[in-house]
C-alpha cells in the first residue's frame, strides 16, 4: 500500500497548481508563503506514486516513487497518454473518464485497474484521480504484485510501439481506433441481446399455455394413441422452452449480463440427481450410465442449477453419439483446490480437426452416429458457466470415445469471491 503525500492532500486548494508547475521545472509565484523547494521534494520525495497530466490524459510528470513501482521513466512516458500504461482491458475506463470531464473539475478514489510495468508485468492498483482545470493529478494509492492474489500475466509491449525511448504516437490513434469500434460493438451486442429477450418473450407467453394445457392432456388421456401425440406435443414445448433459455442465456453472456448465484453446493447431491435424471434415457438408448465418484466430495462453491446444466449438457451429447451398448462414465474427484467433473463415453470420438470448435456457439458436426438437433448452443454455455465459476472445461478424444472435463472451486477456496 503507497502512502498518501502531502501534495494529495493539498490538492484541493490552491497548492496544487503550484504543486504541478514545480514538477514540470517551471518556476512560479510562492502561494500560502511555501518555496518552490518544498514542493519539489513533496513530489520527488520517494513516498508516493505520482503522475500528472493535461486535460486530454497527457502525461506531463512523474514522481520518483511512480517510476520505480512501475518502471517507466519520465523519457519513456512524458508526451505520450496515460491510458498507454492501462491494461488494454480497462483503458476504455481511463478514456472515457477523460472524455466525460474534459476540462471540468473531477475527483475520483479508489479506482480499481491494471498497470503495465515497463517489463510488460501487469500490476493491478487503485487510482485516485483529481483533475482542476487544464490538469489532472493521478495517485496511486495501492499496487499490488500479481502474484499475491491474483494470477500473473505477461504482456510485453510490442517493439514497433517505441521510438527512440517513447511510445509511438500511432499507437494512441490505434487505442482511440479500438475504444470506438468496441462501443460499437458493445452497442451491437446489447441491442441482439435486447431483440433476443423480446423475442422470448413473446414466445413464452404462448409457450407457457402450451406447456400447461399439454401436462393435462398427459395426466388425463389414458387411450392411445392420443396419450401419445399428447406426450409428444409436451415434449416438443419443453425443448422449445429449452432453446429459448438457452438462446437468451448466450447472448446475455457475450455482454457480461449473465451472473451466477453462488452458493456452498455438494457435488454428489447434483451427481445423483443427474445419473437419476438420465437413468430412463440411458436405457431406452440401450446405454449403461457408470457412476463413479467417492462418496466423501467436499462441498463446493457455486450455482447448482447451472452446474447442473453444465452436466446436463455433457451427457445429453455423450448419450447422443454414443451407440447401442455404450457406455457413459461421470466422474467426479477432489483435485487440489477445485472438484473434477468428468463425462466420459465410449461413442465415435471426435475428429482432431473438429475439436478447436467445440465450444463455439451453433457449432455441430456430422457422425455417422450422431444425430442433428438443436442449435449448438450446449457447449458453448457450458464453456461461459464454468468460466463464470473461474474453473476451466476441456475435451480429450483420440479415436474412439471422449472425455469432457471441467473444474469447479471449493467453497473453501471460493466462498465469498465469487458473485
Amino acid at each position: 500500500m503507497v502512502k498518501r503525500s502531502r501534495v494529495h492532500d493539498a490538492i484541493s486548494g490552491n497548492l496544487y497548481p503550484h504543486a504541478l508547475d514545480v514538477a514540470n521545472g517551471k518556476q512560479t509565484k510562492k502561494p500560502l508563503g511555501t518555496s518552490d523547494n518544498i514542493f519539489q521534494k513533496l513530489f520527488e520525495s520517494g513516498q508516493s506514486a505520482e503522475c500528472v497530466t493535461t486535460e486530454d490524459g497527457v502525461i506531463s510528470a512523474l514522481s520518483t516513487k511512480f517510476e520505480t513501482l512501475c518502471g517507466w521513466t519520465k523519457s519513456q512516458v512524458v508526451g505520450t497518454h496515460f491510458s498507454l500504461i492501462i491494461a488494454p482491458e480497462y483503458r476504455e475506463q481511463i478514456t472515457t473518464l477523460y472524455e466525460k470531464h474534459g476540462a471540468t473539475p473531477m475527483s475520483v478514489s479508489k479506482l480499481k485497474t491494471v498497470i503495465i510495468s515497463n517489463c510488460g508485468i501487469e500490476k493491478n492498483a487503485t487510482l485516485s484521480i483529481k483533475a482542476i482545470p487544464n490538469t489532472t493529478y493521478i495517485s496511486i494509492t495501492s499496487l499490488e504484485n500479481s502474484d499475491l492474489k491474483y494470477k500473473t500475466k505477461k504482456k510485453r509491449i510490442p517493439e514497433n510501439a517505441k521510438v527512440n525511448g517513447n511510445l509511438d504516437g500511432e499507437l494512441a490513434e490505434l487505442l482511440k481506433r479500438e475504444v470506438a469500434l468496441r462501443r460499437q460493438l458493445e452497442s451491437t451486442l446489447k441491442e441482439r441481446a435486447e431483440f433476443i429477450r423480446i423475442v422470448a418473450h413473446e414466445l413464452r407467453t404462448p409457450l407457457t399455455a402450451m406447456l400447461a394445457a399439454s401436462d393435462i392432456l398427459c395426466e388425463n388421456i389414458t387411450s392411445e394413441p392420443l396419450k401419445k401425440l399428447a406426450k409428444q406435443v409436451n415434449k416438443g414445448a419443453l425443448d422449445l422452452s429449452t432453446r429459448i433459455n438457452e438462446l437468451f442465456d448466450l447472448a446475455k453472456g457475450e455482454v457480461g449480463m449473465l451472473k451466477l448465484r453462488c452458493q456452498e453446493i455438494y457435488p454428489n447431491r447434483i451427481l445423483a440427481g443427474t445419473l437419476d435424471y438420465f437413468s430412463a434415457e440411458a436405457v431406452k438408448a440401450k446405454i449403461a450410465l457408470i457412476p463413479d465418484w467417492p462418496d466423501d466430495l467436499p462441498p463446493a462453491w457455486g450455482d447448482h442449477r447451472r452446474i447442473t446444466e453444465i452436466l446436463n449438457n455433457l451427457i445429453e451429447n455423450a448419450i447422443k453419439y454414443t451407440g447401442e451398448y455404450g457406455q457413459i462414465t461421470i466422474r467426479a474427484r477432489n483435485k487440489n483446490d477445485c472438484i473434477l467433473f468428468q463425462v466420459e463415453d465410449t461413442g465415435c470420438g471426435i475428429p482432431p480437426d473438429k475439436q478447436p470448435l467445440l465450444f463455439k456457439a451453433h457449432h455441430k458436426f456430422n457422425t455417422s452416429g450422431g444425430k442433428q438437433d438443436g442449435m449448438g448452443l450446449g457447449l458453448a454455455l457450458s464453456k461461459m458457466f464454468v468460466e463464470l465459476h473461474g474453473g476451466i472445461i476441456w475435451a480429450e478424444s483420440k479415436g474412439n470415445g471422449s472425455i469432457f472435463s471441467f473444474t469447479i472451486p471449493l467453497s473453501s477456496q471460493k466462498e465469498g469471491q465469487v458473485p
